[in-house]
């Protein structure tokens, strides 16, 4: 028997031309913002940047990072009485609000990413694009979606910082350099562990807490009841996912630095010409201010171009992974009728 994971990626393609027709302006752009939002769902919380060596300082004489421990750098640094303190109250309360209100926005849009994954996967099943009723319905499994992200993206940061201390600590390297390659290693362990984690979260788990209308971590559960039942799937998925999605994105890629030369060729025709025929020099204030214009309009056209473009992209993806799911548990399956027609369609059976 073949495998879905293999056999649905043509599958997808018919459910993903019959979600897309017929044509609505008004259904593209519904569907662009659904997608847009969604994209930016993913927490990052990197670990900090080490700061640069103190080799750099000609007059430093003390041990180097290659040959010193965490302890005896600490030691060489001289703690004055400049720091936080040298920082006037008033730039220092201004600088923690903008930080506090980047933070909060950022988890605010962060929030509403989770929930447009949602709103997408309902999109998909129904067919209907309909955004405040698919949000009413699925805010709060949004919700524990974002907080589930959030807590990955920490336990993941903590372990590479622990990583680092940890082998210092525990006398496995004697130099800072050599616990940093520690602490790279385990980072780029943890970045495919999460990453694998992280997809199947949005390709199953979001799918199967709507259908069962789980939390996300009894969603997990269901998943992964599931994922032990047919191992093979999952992983074979995994790969194939992961090509598609380089394959997609390199033909994205390629129609957006297409679409731009045409733009950017369009725009210097008609704004160039504005130039030359008004006598306006480029550098003068009024011609700086027509380029200006035309790369913001070049790029706002090109933002719309990639939004629109990533809506069949997307579209095929959860298609793919929604006929994979339901083919290895039905009982998770939650577009039974579009598969139907779209296996049909493969066998000449249908219209």
């Amino acid at each position: 028997m073949s495998l879905s994971a293999v056999s649905s990626a043509g599958d997808a393609i018919d459910l993903t031309r019959e979600f897309m027709t017929p044509f609505s302006p008004g259904r593209i752009l519904k569907l662009s913002v659904v997608v847009f939002l969604l994209s930016g769902g993913g927490i990052s919380l990197s670990a900090n940047v080490p700061p640069i060596p103190p080799t750099l300082d000609p007059t430093y004489s003390g041990p180097t990072a290659e040959d010193a421990t965490v302890e005896e750098l600490f030691a060489e640094a001289e703690v004055t009485d400049a720091g936080l303190g040298a920082i006037p109250e008033e730039l220092l309360v201004a600088l923690l609000i903008a930080a506090a209100v980047l933070g909060l926005l950022a988890i605010a849009f962060a929030a509403i990413a989770s929930i447009a994954e949602f709103v997408f996967i309902e999109s998909l099943r129904s067919g209907d694009v309909t955004i405040r009723k698919y949000t009413s319905r699925r805010w709060k499994q949004g919700l524990s979606l974002l907080v589930f992200r959030i807590a990955l993206g920490v336990l993941s940061t903590a372990f590479v910082l622990l990583t680092a201390l940890f082998v210092l600590e525990l006398g496995v390297v004697d130099s800072l350099t050599r616990a940093l390659v520690y602490a790279g290693t385990a980072g780029a362990l943890v970045v495919l562990t999460m990453t694998v984690i992280s997809s199947l979260t949005t390709y199953f788990v979001v799918p199967a807490m709507i259908q069962e209308d789980r939390g996300i971590l009894s969603g997990w559960k269901r998943v992964w009841t599931a994922l032990r039942s047919q191992p093979v799937e999952f992983v074979v998925f995994v790969i194939v996912q992961y090509v598609l999605g380089l394959v997609l994105a390199a033909v994205v890629a390629t129609v957006l630095v297409f679409s731009g030369g045409l733009i950017a060729l369009a725009l210097a025709v008609v704004f160039g010409t504005i130039i030359i025929v008004g006598g306006l020099g480029v550098t003068s204030g009024a011609g700086l201010a027509l380029v200006g214009a035309a790369v913001v309009i070049g790029l706002t056209l090109l933002a719309i171009i990639a939004a629109v473009l990533q809506v069949p992209v997307q579209s095929y993806l959860r298609y793919y992974a929604l006929l994979v799911l339901g083919d290895v548990d039905d009982r998770l399956d939650l577009v039974p009728d579009q598969r139907e027609r779209a296996r049909e369609s493969q066998l000449g059976l249908g219209t």
